[in-house]
């Protein structure tokens, strides 16, 4: 359906028709596969507070790495699928475009909760990265 919208706002010959368009957009259906994976993106900082999806979550893990990385590229000068659009997006939803800056985010928001920086190491993922940012500064 994609592919044939596409061609369709691009005045190629298609099968898609402005019916179909509308029935579609009338289900919430996302044109891109970028937006769609926004919009999950979107949810699960909704439900979650940040935009920190852990790697384990498969496919949107995989996407958020992949745009940090299209970001890197870009303000590097390479190649990139990154768009200013899109970094106004996920800048909008309060995404970070480093994992230091996204744990730094969730330390801040955890001594606001509970009145220090004394994160239990058995408190998932930023039990281990503030042990780790500890035996860093040891070093």
């Amino acid at each position: 359906q994609r592919s044939q919208y596409k061609k369709k706002t691009n005045g190629q010959k298609s099968t898609m028709t402005d019916t179909r368009i509308q029935k579609l957009n009338g289900i919430g259906f996302k044109w891109t596969i970028w937006g769609a994976k926004f919009e999950l993106l979107e949810r699960f900082a909704e439900d979650n507070g940040s935009c920190l999806v852990p790697q384990a979550h498969n496919i949107l893990g995989r996407w958020v790495a992949e745009q940090r990385s299209q970001y890197k590229k870009k303000t590097n000068g390479q190649k990139s699928t990154m768009t200013d659009t899109r970094i106004q997006k996920l800048n909008g939803i309060g995404f970070k475009w480093t994992i230091w800056g996204a744990k730094f985010e969730l330390l801040e928001r955890f001594a606001e909760d509970n009145g220090s920086c004394l994160v239990p190491q058995a408190h998932n993922i930023l039990g281990r990265w503030v042990a780790e940012q500890r035996s860093q500064y040891k070093k």
